[in-house]
């Protein structure tokens, strides 16, 4: 009787062993391995410790404030990099990691990048003179942009005769004299112009659209990362405060 009850002893003895034996527990260094892996544009940034933007200007501005409070939050060095013409080339040759400039995610060409989130959500309206007839969309119709403009990019992919200018003020002469028959700009451009109560005019068309930060194609973990802090500077409120100070209201996509 006791051999007996000793051999019952020895066995739940080795079944308690057996079932308190832990699983191999996934280490800092596993997990480190496994985000090199998974985030590869991203480690190779963080390596070197600076991050490349591409900016149509780096003249003081909404987009390039909102970069400097990016870069504080991201606490990586950034270097603003001017791509005034075909940011795409410097994308592809790895001379910018991101194009931040007014890029809507609507433009004609958007199939060719990877975007971020849209960090703004705003109006385009197509202005024309109150006494112009002829509808806005026909060939022979002159539409006047602000060259590096988001309204740019969307009227290219819309219209056949874009003629761009230096500013929105040459954009208001151009249409007062008859250089073009209209004009597409910014809905808060319009409605903080002396031009907005006039009768002069009126808004033949308008088109919403986002901004978007822009990546080389494929750059999938590079635009997760940039959402990350992106939605870190939006809930704080300095994304908003930024937004307001340029554009007159909050434009933030939330």
């Amino acid at each position: 009787m006791r051999k007996i009850l000793y051999a019952i002893c020895i066995i739940a003895i080795v079944f308690s062993m057996t079932s308190c034996k832990k699983e191999p527990v996934q280490t800092d260094v596993g997990l480190q391995s496994k985000t090199a892996a998974d985030s590869p544009h991203w480690q190779k940034i963080v390596a070197k410790n600076e991050l490349k933007i591409g900016v149509p200007s780096t003249e003081n501005s909404f987009y390039n404030e909102l970069i400097d409070a990016f870069a504080k939050e991201l606490d990586i060095p950034v270097t603003k990099i001017s791509a005034d013409g075909d940011f795409k080339k410097l994308l592809e040759d790895g001379t910018i990691d991101m194009y931040w400039g007014l890029y809507p995610k609507e433009a004609p060409d958007s199939f060719d990048f990877t975007f971020s989130t849209p960090y703004v959500t705003t109006t385009a309206v197509l202005l024309t003179l109150a006494d112009n007839t002829e509808a806005a969309d026909t060939k022979n119709n002159v539409i006047g942009v602000v060259k590096n403009s988001a309204e740019a990019l969307l009227a290219a992919g819309k219209y056949e005769n874009i003629k761009t200018y230096d500013s929105v003020k040459e954009l208001w002469t151009a249409l007062g004299y008859g250089n073009v028959n209209c004009i597409m700009m910014n809905n808060c451009d319009y409605e903080s112009s002396d031009y907005f109560s006039s009768d002069k005019f009126r808004v033949q068309d308008t088109a919403m659209y986002n901004l978007v930060i822009a990546f080389k194609d494929g750059y999938t973990d590079l635009a997760a990362e940039t959402d990350k802090t992106l939605a870190k500077i939006k809930a704080s409120g300095v994304a908003s405060e930024i937004c307001e100070k340029w554009y007159g209201k909050d434009l933030i996509s939330k």
